[in-house]
């Protein structure tokens, strides 16, 4: 094991700092001479460091089966050795990852083998066999297997026979022509028959794409087109050949072993699939008046290979090295593909790895790598020397602005959250006078210039949170200051007697005049008997708490943390109307500083005074029976409170803490489990005791979430509702000749809302499928109150169960 990571280190550094062809060939050549001496030895390490490195850092994975192929072309009984074990550790890695459905990975290992059937390692027609096993499994119908066959199975193995076959076409078409056109052809019936039924079957798409269909390409899509192209000009070698011919006289010995029979595991109902991928069309170069790119010339086809190729480097260079940000952006930029693979210049390797981190950024339900990592990886991009991605990067977000009313709720989200963080890198510098027409004052009646206006605003809101007020000010031209909103001071009710009492309070609590608990409940008690005035009692608490608390967040943790089981021992006295009081209290307090009021909630959220349903309903506010009677004015305050990004973001910040906790408790069931089989006689009680406890914390975790989730359908529908009755009166008010201008305003302010709440509906349903899976349409038409249907969400839940069925396989009848 030693040796193999030894092997692993030294083998991982082959192919750093490169400048040209000539460079990776040396460090090639230099790796062979190195591990030749030990290879009689240590072949099986090789072989195992080989794997290993190629999965790590898929970037490489070229050099790597060159490496391989060098290594095993001298015809010894070490060679023979070394290729049989290495094809069957292939083959058990495989099978390995195929059971844990780790579509990466298993991209990478294919892809390894192809290029070592290149190196001639490998026997072409066995390894064609393999990737006719894969593609067979694709084509199989859902109902072939006992276990099924969902679509999103059938994707994946579409995805890694296609993208495996662009990297060793050529070497196939040379040595089994009529088998690859046997394979082509199973390959193109597969995207025909997916084709067909996706038209013939409600589309799920609009639960996981990040924009306008018009602006993303799936990857499926695309591959079709990139085996067209590849088919059509006979497999061309100059994209993936360069190095084999560097090395051509040797690898011409090559021993071209079968590779060993590949088993492929049934579909369970624990696999978990790979969601459809999609590319956004950002940073590349659109004409000026196309507003459907997907449907333009902006990808030549003459460059469609070339794109591919490059595309998937700088994809596997942005994955691999996720763990080393720094190091991430270096390979990209001196791995540069106009010197070592020379059919991509320098310009189109900076705007293909901005549109690849920008599409990483985007992907739903979540990111596959840490969203903070993209955020730190364009950042370093933009600070190499020399480097032109800040152009192209200006370009992505001139476009991305520009489209601002085509974005799914979230993903506008994480874009404002990015170019915001990106901005407090570079002194909040910007084009902003390019952006100054969102404050015209007739913004609100043109629905895309008003996501313009929110867009720029959440920026701004968000800046304002990484730096301080005048700063913000001070970068930004006059008109747009008016989007800036100075963080308000807390606020008390000064003439009711409560706010007095608290005051006092409150100079008890901090420094050196602090009293124990049973002082401030005697002081509290006297003023306000616990069995006439529980309601001023506890009010007056919690406004002593808060002010006490308000200097900093420290504070106010110091402070609550001490006078806790005071709080607790009022909450148990009346606790509902305890919780609905106390984020009254705080709500009101810290009304003009959403950053304090998310603080404090969450705070009373994790010492369980508060539970998630209500810690929900303090940031998404109801609608009141006023407005359930058709009135409604521009500057209504839920309707204000509802155009507030923060709330939003807010709710999603709960769900992934709850998501957190359910993860916790499934590890810790998970250690509790393993210990108590395997404790001693004198151990079985305390694990036992344990394993309870941990079984008890992870049901409650799971009860939580599925509260939260129902909690949030119902409470998006009954806003929903109310808000389909407002456009529907405005929309009568407008037919019978009022204010024209005033309607328009406020039907696109009633539109951003429902974008809002569907958004929030769609996140909710495509990040708890599990807890939908388990949830009959009944249940959910109770629980939402379903009296009156809403086309938007009966079309939202068709959505869902077909995304059900390409997931699970399975026909989910919700009615």
């Amino acid at each position: 094991m030693e040796s193999k990571q030894r092997l692993v280190h030294f083998l991982a550094r082959v192919g750093d700092k490169l400048k040209s062809k000539g460079d990776l060939e040396a460090q090639v050549s230099k790796a062979v001479d190195t591990l030749r001496p030990k290879f009689a030895v240590e072949y099986k390490e090789i072989a195992s460091a080989l794997l290993e490195c190629s999965t790590q850092l898929p970037h490489k994975s070229v050099a790597y089966a060159v490496l391989g192929g060098v290594l095993a072309a001298s015809g010894s009984e070490e060679c023979h050795s070394f290729v049989q074990y290495l094809g069957d550790s292939i083959c058990d890695r495989l099978q390995r990852d195929l059971q844990s459905c780790s579509y990466r990975t298993c991209r990478a290992v294919f892809r390894f083998c192809a290029n070592l059937t290149q190196a001639a390692v490998f026997n072409p027609k066995s390894f064609l066999r393999w990737l006719e096993l894969v593609i067979d499994e694709a084509l199989k119908p859902s109902d072939a297997d006992p276990g099924g066959n969902p679509l999103s199975r059938k994707d994946m193995f579409y995805l890694l026979c296609t993208n495996t076959l662009l990297w060793c076409g050529n070497i196939l078409q040379e040595r089994c022509a009529s088998e690859l056109e046997s394979l082509i052809q199973k390959i193109f019936s597969f995207h025909q028959h997916r084709t067909t039924n996706k038209e013939q079957e409600p589309s799920f798409e609009q639960l996981l794409l990040p924009m306008d269909a018009n602006w993303v390409v799936e990857k499926v899509s695309k591959l079709r087109k990139v085996m067209e192209r590849a088919v059509a000009e006979k497999w061309p070698r100059k994209y993936v050949s360069w190095l084999y011919d560097a090395f051509d006289t040797t690898l011409a010995r090559g021993l071209e072993t079968n590779l060993p029979l590949l088993s492929i595991p049934l579909h369970s109902k624990n696999h978990i699939y790979p969601f459809p991928d999609y590319e956004l069309f950002l940073g590349i170069d659109i004409p000026n008046d196309n507003t459907d790119p997907n449907n333009s010339s902006m990808e030549d086809e003459d460059d469609i290979l070339r794109d591919f190729y490059a595309s998937e480097l700088i994809s596997d260079t942005i994955s691999s090295l996720k763990d080393n940000h720094s190091l991430a952006a270096a390979v990209l930029l001196s791995f540069s593909f106009s010197k070592v693979e020379p059919f991509v210049n320098d310009m189109q390797t900076y705007a293909l790895a901005i549109r690849a981190i920008l599409s990483k950024m985007a992907h739903l339900p979540m990111t596959d790598d840490s969203i903070l990592y993209y955020h730190v990886l364009l950042i370093d991009l933009c600070c190499m020397e020399d480097s032109q991605a800040p152009l192209k990067l200006l370009i992505a977000v001139e476009q991305m602005f520009a489209v601002a009313d085509k974005y799914d709720a979230e993903v506008f989200d994480r874009w404002t959250d990015w170019f915001a963080r990106h901005l407090s890198n570079f002194g909040y510098k910007w084009n902003w006078d390019d952006w100054v027409f969102v404050t015209d004052e007739k913004t609100y009646e043109d629905e895309k210039q008003m996501y313009q206006l929110i867009f720029c605003k959440d920026v701004l809101q968000k800046c304002l949170r990484l730096s301080y007020f005048e700063h913000i000010c001070n970068s930004v031209p006059t008109p747009l200051r008016q989007l800036v909103t100075e963080p308000g001071k807390a606020t008390l009710d000064e003439t009711e007697e409560e706010t007095a009492v608290a005051k006092q309070l409150a100079k008890h609590m901090i420094g050196k005049e602090r009293k124990s608990i049973a002082e401030i409940e005697e002081l509290l008690s006297v003023r306000f008997p616990f069995d006439t005035a529980l309601s001023s009692a506890f009010r007056t608490l919690c406004r002593a708490l808060l002010v006490s608390g308000s200097k900093t967040f420290s504070h106010f943790d110091v402070v609550l943390e001490h006078y806790l089981d005071l709080l607790r021992k009022l909450f148990a006295m009346d606790r509902p109307n305890m919780k609905r009081w106390i984020v009254s209290e705080m709500s009101n307090y810290w009304q003009s500083s959403p950053q304090h009021l998310e603080y404090v909630l969450e705070k009373l959220w994790s010492y369980r005074l508060i539970d998630c349903s209500t810690l929900f309903d303090a940031a998404i506010p109801l609608f009141g029976h006023n407005n359930n009677n058709n009135q409604l004015v521009e500057d209504d305050p839920v309707l204000c409170q509802l155009m507030e990004t923060w709330r939003w973001k807010f709710v999603r910040k709960v769900f992934d803490r709850v998501r957190e906790h359910v993860e916790i408790a499934k590890e810790e069931l998970n250690m509790a489990a393993q210990a108590a089989s395997q404790a001693t006689e004198g151990e079985i009680d305390a694990a036992n005791l344990r394993l309870k406890t941990a079984q008890t914390a992870n049901d409650n975790a799971i009860k939580e979430q599925k509260e939260i989730f129902l909690h949030a359908l119902r409470r998006a529908y009954a806003i929903l509702q109310v808000l389909e009755k407002l456009e529907e009166h405005n929309s009568t008010d407008k037919a019978d000749g009022n204010d024209m201008s005033l309607s328009l305003r406020l039907h696109n302010k009633i539109s951003l809302c429902k974008w809002r709440v569907v958004g929030l509906m769609k996140e909710t349903i495509r990040k708890h499928l599990d807890l939908l899976e388990t949830t009959s349409w009944e249940s959910l038409k109770a629980t939402l109150n379903f009296q009156v249907p809403l086309q938007a969400v009966q079309f939202l839940f068709e959505e869902s169960k077909q995304l059900l069925k390409y997931c699970r396989g399975k026909t989910f009848h919700f009615s």
